[in-house]
């Protein structure tokens, strides 16, 4: 896998020319520029050697930024962030495309994206002639594993089940996660042991972990707590029609692995298929078995409706939803 070569690269400090950095996690994309200017560049140049372009970006001066010689150092930086390059179809670069051969070996070319394509001329030649490295969310058993490294920096323990709380707590970004630790440890004061009291205390719920919660809530047919949530959300400024679709995606889940599982195919399969992470199947599984597939659809055709509903102006988006969740959740 790239982000295995590229960790090579990281360990024996012999980097290539060229490097695409791509995907959603942006603390990651920090972590390896950093270890990668630390590595590369003299200290006390970084001024002179780490150059930067962001946004719309003239190839010419690129690739004249890219030939200048470093300053009392063996080797620069050229880092090029959210260029386009990579989405722009009707992008011409072939001049970029040209220097990739010839990237003089001072130089170390990384261009950092948020998305790429990768039918286009250019992202091909990166291939060729560079090193692609995809950072995407990390898993949860991952993260939780470097929650509990990232406390230990703080001088406090966490273990692995407590570890999880947290990451189920948060988006699936290491950044806010990481906030989210700093925050904890200053509300722990001289306490070592981080218990699950600390983190329902300090963090906020993702909107994406109330959903869940709202979802657990209508299975079980506790109509008063789904409501409860329902109006913690708005409180947080959630549009309802967010909230509607996030609940049409669980349930899609939840009647999708039913199916599969009646089909006779394990649930981890299934989730695999359906590109489902490890720690959401674990929550998903406890709500397969409080619907059959006959009121799973017929709820997703209410969210249709009420969706439908909403956007002609015909239903008030919060009553609907209220109803919505008073008619599935009711005992």
């Amino acid at each position: 896998m790239s982000i295995e070569i590229f960790k090579e690269h990281l360990s024996g400090n012999k980097f290539d020319s060229l490097y695409l950095f791509y995907g959603p996690e942006e603390f990651l994309k920090k972590k390896y520029l950093d270890n990668m200017v630390d590595l590369s560049i003299e200290k006390g140049t970084e001024a002179l050697n780490k150059i930067v372009f962001k946004g719309e970006i003239d190839t010419g001066k690129l690739i004249e930024a890219c030939r200048t010689m470093p300053f009392f150092s063996e080797r620069k930086m050229v880092i090029v962030k959210n260029s386009g390059f990579f989405k722009n179809k009707s992008g011409n670069y072939e001049d970029l495309i040209s220097f990739f051969s010839v990237i003089p070996s001072h130089t170390i070319l990384v261009f950092v994206e948020d998305e790429i394509d990768a039918r286009l001329k250019i992202t091909k030649a990166i291939k060729e002639k560079g090193l692609m490295v995809e950072l995407e969310y990390q898993k949860a058993d991952e993260l939780a594993k470097w929650v509990m490294k990232g406390f230990k920096t703080f001088n406090k323990e966490i273990d692995y089940k407590t570890a999880s709380l947290l990451v189920e707590y948060c988006e699936p970004g290491m950044t806010g996660i990481y906030n989210e630790i700093e925050k904890i440890t200053a509300y722990m004061g001289e306490e070592k042991k981080v218990q699950a009291r600390h983190i329902e205390d300090v963090v906020t719920k993702s909107i994406k972990a109330i959903i869940f919660d709202l979802l657990d809530a209508i299975f079980e047919k506790k109509s008063e707590k789904a409501m409860v949530l329902f109006r913690d959300m708005l409180n947080l400024r959630e549009p309802v029609p967010r909230i509607l679709v996030m609940v049409a995606w669980q349930l899609r889940m939840v009647l999708e692995l039913k199916a599969c599982q009646q089909k006779g195919i394990p649930l981890p399969k299934a989730a695999a298929r359906l590109k489902i992470a490890p720690f959401v199947l674990k929550k998903l599984t406890r709500q397969i078995e409080n619907y059959d597939i006959d009121t799973l659809k017929k709820a997703m055709e209410d969210c249709h409706k009420l969706d439908l509903g909403i956007k002609t102006g015909q239903i008030d988006p919060q009553t609907g939803m209220e109803m919505l969740i008073l008619k599935y959740a009711a005992s």
